[in-house]
C-alpha cells in the first residue's frame, strides 16, 4: 500500500497568509442597502391580459361545483392572454388550472383572493 501524502499543519497561524475576509472587515464592500439602492428599479410591464368587469361593476369570478364535489373558480372575459393570467394566479395561489379562450379555470373556491388579485393588478372598464 502506498502512504497518503499529508499537509503539514505544525507551523504558526501567520504561514498560511492572511485572512481572505480581512478585507471585509474594514468596509471595503459596499452593504446589501447600498447595492439596492444601486440597482436600477424595474419597471412593471403591461399585463399582456386585461379582464372586463361586469355591468355592476365588479369581477366576473364565479365557482362552479363539479362532480365529485370538486370546486373550480371561472374568470371571464378575458381580453389578451388568459394563459399569462391563469399562470400569475396559480403561482400567487399555490393552485392547478388553466387559461384559454379568454376563460381561466382554477381548482378550488378562490373568489375572494382572486377579486383581491384583480383588484390589485387589472384596471377592468
Amino acid at each position: 500500500m502506498t502512504q497518503k501524502k499529508r499537509i503539514d499543519t505544525s507551523s504558526s497561524r501567520d504561514a498560511l497568509g492572511d485572512s481572505p475576509f480581512a478585507a471585509l472587515a474594514g468596509g471595503g464592500s459596499p452593504t446589501l442597502a447600498d447595492m439596492l439602492k444601486a440597482a436600477p428599479a424595474r419597471a412593471e410591464a403591461a399585463a399582456p391580459y386585461k379582464v372586463a368587469r361586469t355591468k355592476a361593476g365588479g369581477w366576473p369570478v364565479r365557482m362552479e361545483k363539479r362532480p365529485g364535489n370538486k370546486r373550480a373558480t371561472i374568470i371571464d372575459r378575458i381580453e389578451g392572454d388568459a394563459a399569462a393570467l391563469a399562470s400569475a394566479l396559480k403561482k400567487h395561489l399555490a393552485t392547478g388550472g388553466h387559461g384559454k379562450d379568454g376563460v381561466v379555470e382554477l381548482q378550488g373556491d378562490h373568489r375572494d383572493a382572486v377579486n383581491a388579485f384583480l383588484s390589485e393588478r387589472c384596471s377592468g372598464k
